[in-house]
């Protein structure tokens, strides 16, 4: 009832001139013209982007690698944590060394064996300084790290990361 009173407000005060034919405006362009392109983008005009998902489908790895990491962003992957929540398990302390709970960030970066693997494998490529130091989020780290390097680095730096994750 309350929106066909809002929408008898904005008729009522409306003039039609009957000599004018009536014209369809489509908002979402400039030229008032409808387009399917123009659709599809009003379609995902307030849906947000997941940071990294344009690097990530452009690194040079198979296809489930790529999709194993947007699983990751996402914070999809089955970690005891995730498992703990959904009933599938008793404990989220990381199997490995129970300091901390296995989440995704934990996982890749927080654990102690994690952080000593990407030191072994940047170390070589003199980018010791880009291993991580704590536990933080996939697309935090890959991300500062990315904008960081030399942009002619960045694909190896990306391909590399996805193969490791």
């Amino acid at each position: 009832m309350c929106q066909y009173l809002r929408v008898w407000d904005v008729i009522r005060v409306m003039v039609l001139d009957h000599l004018q034919p009536d014209r369809f405006i489509w908002k979402w362009l400039l030229d008032g013209r409808y387009s399917a392109s123009s659709a599809y983008r009003a379609f995902f005009s307030r849906s947000s982007s997941l940071l990294g998902a344009k690097e990530l489908w452009q690194t040079k790895a198979p296809p489930k690698v790529k999709f194993f990491g947007w699983l990751a962003l996402h914070g999809r992957i089955w970690t005891v944590e995730r498992r703990m929540r959904h009933g599938l398990q008793d404990s989220n302390m990381c199997v490995l060394y129970v300091q901390a709970s296995e989440t995704v960030g934990h996982l890749f970066f927080g654990c102690v064996l994690a952080r000593q693997l990407w030191f072994r494998l940047l170390q070589p490529l003199g980018l010791a300084a880009l291993t991580p130091d704590h536990e933080v989020g996939l697309d935090d780290w890959w991300l500062e790290r990315h904008c960081r390097l030399d942009p002619s680095a960045r694909p190896i730096f990306n391909s590399c990361l996805q193969l490791v994750v």
